[in-house]
């Protein structure tokens, strides 16, 4: 069976429509439900970006960096960390700039389930520090 360009072109717009407000749905029932709160096998890390550029932050434990996400110029974004991030209770955090260069990096950090980090990120990366809270 031969399809038309015209065809094609529509079944794809179609499927990309059919993600879109998937993705959107789900996105939207998170949103109302609220944060969801850590588990107690994990950390709570709250990235503080008062840069100008987004910056991709990861985890760094024994010289292996694993992304946990992206945060937008100057918004703060909450991650939950779960205990594959930092078996052995020590890891650093690294934060890099979206089309900027330089990075921002929290040194060594000692973290165990249910602490809070909250990883500033300053308008001058070399200014950035981390601080590690533990649970009420």
């Amino acid at each position: 069976m031969r399809y038309s360009r015209v065809s094609l072109m529509v079944l794809a717009a179609v499927a990309v429509v059919g993600t879109t407000v998937g993705c959107g749905a789900a996105s939207s029932q998170a949103e109302a439900a609220g944060e969801v709160a850590p588990s107690s096998g994990s950390i709570s890390l709250v990235v503080d970006n008062s840069n100008f550029y987004d910056v991709d932050v990861y985890a760094v434990q024994n010289g292996v960096a694993r992304r946990v996400g992206t945060v937008s110029g100057n918004n703060t974004t909450t991650f939950p960390l779960n205990q594959t991030f930092f078996p052995t209770g020590e890891l650093s955090l690294v934060a890099t700039p979206i089309g900027g260069f330089g990075r921002a990096n929290s040194g060594r950090l000692t973290v165990y389930p249910g602490d809070e980090v909250r990883f500033y990120v300053a308008p001058q990366l070399e200014q950035s520090s981390a601080i590690v809270r533990p649970p009420d």
